[in-house]
C-alpha cells in the first residue's frame, strides 16, 4: 500500500510568527508529504507506531527472540528525536533489567496509545539549532527509530531553520524541493542505513552477526554495507586536454538496478 506519513508538529513551529506558522502546517510539509507517498509503496506492518524509550545510562540489552530493548536499571525522563521531544503516547513501556541483563521486566506508567493508520511519524520543528548557523543550511532530517522485524525506519525529524524559512513567492519552489530532500534522508535514504538494506523477501543485502548487526566500521563511525548495496568504482571523465580517474560510489541494491538497466 502507499506509504502513510503522520506530520506531528513541535511547539516550536506554532510559536512562530503566523505566516510562516501557516505557510509551514499548510502548504510546505503537506505538499512535501503528499509528494513522497505517491511515490513510494510500503507492506504495512499493521500495528500502531510506538518508540522505545531513552535508557538512562545509554546501555540497553537486548533478548533472544524478543524484539524489545531492555535499558540497564532505568530509561530516560525524556526520549527525543533529533531536536524534538516525544510524546508520552507515542512511547513504550520502560522496559529495564539489572546491571548484570537480569530480573528484566516492564515498569512504570503503560505505554501510550501510539500512532494507528500510519507507517511513518515525522516529527516537524523550526529551532535555531546550532546547526542552523552553518552557511547554506535551511532545514536538516534524519531517521529515529528502526521497526524490529525489517530494520524499516517508523519515526524521523526534520527541523527547519526559523530564519531562513522564506514566504517570497519566487523562492518557495527551491524551499519545497528542499523540504522533500530532507524528508527522503529522513525515510531511510541515508548512509547510516545501508547496511539494513534488504531485498524484496526480506532478507539482508548485508550479513549479520549472531546479534542481529552487520559489522561496524570503525574509521568511518558507521555500519558496513556489503557490496549488494553499494560499489566503490572508478569512473573515466573527460575534461579539457584528456581523461581523469574519478572515483564514485553506486547504489546497486536489486530494486536500483532493475530500474537503471
Amino acid at each position: 500500500q502507499r506509504l502513510r506519513v503522520r506530520l506531528i508538529y513541535d511547539s516550536s513551529v506554532d510559536s512562530l510568527p503566523n505566516e510562516k506558522r501557516d505557510f509551514i502546517k499548510m502548504r510546505l510539509f503537506p505538499e512535501a508529504v503528499d509528494y513522497i507517498q505517491s511515490a513510494l509503496f510500503v507492506r504495512s506492518p499493521g500495528a500502531k507506531i510506538l518508540l522505545n524509550r531513552y535508557c538512562a545510562t545509554n546501555h540497553y540489552f537486548m533478548k533472544h527472540r524478543d524484539p524489545h530493548r531492555y535499558c540497564q536499571s532505568a530509561c530516560a525522563e525524556t526520549t527525543r528525536c533529533g531536536p524534538v521531544t516525544v510524546p508520552d503516547e507515542h512511547l513504550q513501556q520502560c522496559r529495564v533489567c539489572d546491571e548484570g541483563g537480569r530480573n528484566c521486566g516492564s515498569i512504570g506508567p503503560a505505554g501510550g496509545p501510539g500512532e494507528p493508520d500510519a507507517d511513518y511519524v515525522l516529527y516537524v520543528s523550526a529551532l535555531g539549532t546550532d546547526r542552523c548557523q552553518q552557511e547554506g543550511v535551511v532545514a536538516y532530517a534524519a531517521y529515529c527509530q528502526l521497526e524490529a522485524q525489517l530494520d524499516r525506519p517508523i519515526a524521523g525529524y526534520a527541523n527547519l531553520c526559523p530564519d531562513k524559512v522564506s514566504l517570497d513567492a519566487g523562492e518557495q519552489p527551491d524551499m519545497l524541493s528542499t523540504v522533500k530532500h530532507e524528508v527522503i534522508h529522513a525515510l531511510g535514504f541515508s548512509a547510516g542505513l545501508f547496511a539494513f538494506y534488504r531485498d524484496d523477501d526480506g532478507q539482508p543485502l548485508t550479513p549479520r552477526y549472531g546479534n542481529g548487526l552487520p559489522p561496524f566500521n570503525d574509521t568511518t563511525g558507521l555500519y558496513q554495507w556489503s557490496e549488494r548495496v553499494a560499489r566503490r568504482v572508478s569512473r573515466r571523465w573527460a575534461v579539457r586536454g584528456g581523461e581523469l580517474s574519478h572515483l564514485v560510489t553506486l547504489l546497486v541494491t536489486p530494486r536500483v538496478v532493475v530500474r537503471s538497466r
